[in-house]
Order: C-alpha cells, then sequence, then structure tokens
C-alpha cells in the first residue's frame, strides 16, 4: 500500500517570498527573584505570495480537493505559531545575554490557491499541536537599545501529516521603560508539511522585514 501510494503521490507546493513584513508579540514572567527563570508566550505570523505552474499530467491534491494540470497557480501562504515555553535567562557577562527557550505551542499554514479556472481553488489550514525549542542571544548597546537574535525550531506529527517550522530573526530593540521592548528586524521562515498519504507536500519559504513587541514582569 505504501508503494502505491507514494507512486501516485501529488505534486509539491513550494511558496516562497522574499518581501512580506511578518508581526510578533511576545511576553515573558520573571518568576524567581533574581529574574533567570520565566515562562513566556509567543506569537508570530507572516505571509507571502507568488505564482508556480502544474505541468501536463501533473496534480495538487489535498483530500478530495484537486487541480489538474497544465494550470498556473497563484499561492498564498500564512505561517501562524503560538507557543508557550519555559524562559531561562543567562545572566549578562559585560554586554552579552542570552535565553534558552523550550515548550509547546500549534503551528498553523493556511494554504490558498487558485488557478486560472473560477472551479480551480484550494483553501487549507494544515498543520496542529508542536513542541519547540531556541536560543536568544542578546547584546546590549545601551541600556535602552540591544542587538538581538532568535532561533526556534517547532515540529509536531498529525495523523499522516509531520510538519516543521524553522525561523531566525535579527533585530535591534528599544527598550523604552522596563517593562516594554519593541523591536524591528529581519526574518527567515521556512515551514514544512509533509503527508504520508497522496496529498502533495508543502513548503513555503519566506523571509523579510518584521515588527514586534515584548512585555516583561
Amino acid at each position: 500500500m505504501g508503494g502505491c501510494a507514494s507512486s501516485n503521490k501529488a505534486s509539491p507546493l513550494e511558496v516562497r517570498d522574499d518581501g512580506p513584513a511578518a508581526v510578533q508579540a511576545r511576553s515573558v514572567w520573571r518568576i524567581d527573584p533574581h529574574r533567570g527563570h520565566g515562562i513566556e508566550v509567543d506569537f508570530a505570523q507572516q505571509r507571502g505570495r507568488d505564482t508556480s505552474s502544474l505541468g501536463p499530467g501533473e496534480r495538487l491534491q489535498f483530500g478530495a480537493a484537486l487541480i489538474n494540470g497544465p494550470e498556473t497557480l497563484r499561492n498564498e501562504a500564512t505561517v501562524r505559531s503560538l507557543h508557550v515555553a519555559y524562559n531561562y535567562l543567562i545572566p549578562a557577562s559585560g554586554p552579552f545575554e542570552a535565553e534558552f527557550f523550550a515548550g509547546a505551542g500549534r503551528m498553523d499554514l493556511k494554504l490558498r490557491v487558485q488557478g486560472s479556472a473560477p472551479a480551480a481553488q484550494i483553501s487549507r489550514t494544515l498543520g496542529g499541536g508542536a513542541l519547540v525549542a531556541g536560543i536568544g542571544p542578546r547584546w546590549k548597546l545601551s541600556e535602552q537599545f540591544a542587538l538581538e537574535g532568535r532561533l526556534s525550531v517547532m515540529s509536531g506529527l498529525r495523523a499522516d501529516t509531520t510538519y516543521e517550522k524553522d525561523s531566525i530573526d535579527v533585530a535591534l530593540a528599544y527598550r523604552p521603560v522596563r517593562q516594554l521592548s519593541l523591536r524591528a528586524g529581519y526574518t527567515w521562515i521556512k515551514a514544512v508539511m509533509e503527508h504520508d498519504t497522496r496529498d502533495s507536500d508543502v513548503t513555503a519559504r519566506l523571509r523579510g522585514p518584521y515588527f514586534g513587541l515584548t512585555l516583561n514582569f
């Protein structure tokens, strides 16, 4: 059965966009007097658009939804993630400090595909619960400004689908008050959905500027 499904697997879809802006919001609660241990809640979203084509005999398929080639496709992918994680802040050594985090949450890839014919369209939301881990180094330039980086990996399994989101952020952070940080920078996101069925595999490679804020308690 596995060989039969593999030999009849639909064509993969890749959405690649180098321009869209992303938004991020994070809140961190420090739960010990030395402020090393904490809990963070993090939300991120990025949307990308591009075009692709299906050749003769190729198809894009998600369950009963099907588009047959030849066809020119307009694709839109929205990648969202939300997690709750344990956050450990390594005390500053000079201007440097770093945060490690690990926890669980949810990631979704909302997909919209439109062909040239009105009936040639697919709208699906893929994803589900996932584990997350990462690191966020920070270089303090002053009491109010810092350069920040953040690397995170999120992965999960649902029925016959495995999915993963990898992201890298680089930003300049401004802290007008102790409880609030505003960030502006650049982000790279790769989200992958792989199916063990005949459905199409999906990859979204998105990168562009991002804007975010962090509330600290």
